[in-house]
């Protein structure tokens, strides 16, 4: 049975917490190594929250009038809520700004299309000396409702450093110590 409780808000509430500490786990267990690795994680978590529920489903890479989503939850066939993801740990540690940016824009044009969609989600990966938080700009207050960032910063993990070597090192395809 799903550990989804039957309604959009109880999926809401799963996403702004459970989902988010279920990555940090998987990251922290080095199951993240690219973008496409989130999409594979959170496509699994959102999946094992529905359940066997027929009236919901998930959709990796959805395309609509040439706007493609990471992933989009539906309701009988209607969108309810939007993900764009963004994963950027390297070698160089910086806030992947440019990105984050882009995929504001394309979950605001979601909207436009879908006006019913509940909830856009950008959820963020990165390896930043400095933590981030984005304010709404002028003319957008319908965004404090449609719109939520959650963002990881690996420094944050528990001994961020050994994490950083190892995820490195089995990035590689090399052993661990």
């Amino acid at each position: 049975m799903s550990s989804l409780l039957f309604s959009g808000d109880r999926l809401n509430t799963f996403i702004e917490t459970k989902l988010i500490k279920h990555i940090k786990k998987d990251l922290r267990h080095y199951k993240l190594f690219t973008e496409m690795d989130m999409h594979a994680v959170i496509y699994y978590h959102l999946r094992e929250a529905i359940g066997s529920r027929e009236d919901w489903y998930v959709r990796c890479n959805f395309g609509v009038e040439g706007k493609r989503p990471d992933i989009v939850i539906f309701n009988r066939y209607n969108p309810k809520f939007v993900f764009e993801l963004a994963f950027k740990i390297s070698d160089i540690q910086n806030f992947p700004e440019d990105k984050l940016s882009k995929d504001r824009e394309k979950l605001r044009k979601f909207k436009s299309l879908f006006p019913s969609t509940g909830k856009a989600y950008l959820i963020g990966i990165f390896d930043a000396d400095k933590s981030y938080s984005y304010k709404l700009k002028e003319g957008r207050e319908w965004e404090k409702h449609y719109y939520r960032e959650l963002l990881i910063n690996v420094q944050e993990m528990y001994d961020y450093k050994r994490w950083k070597e190892d995820w490195a090192i089995i990035k590689n395809n090399h052993k661990v110590r």
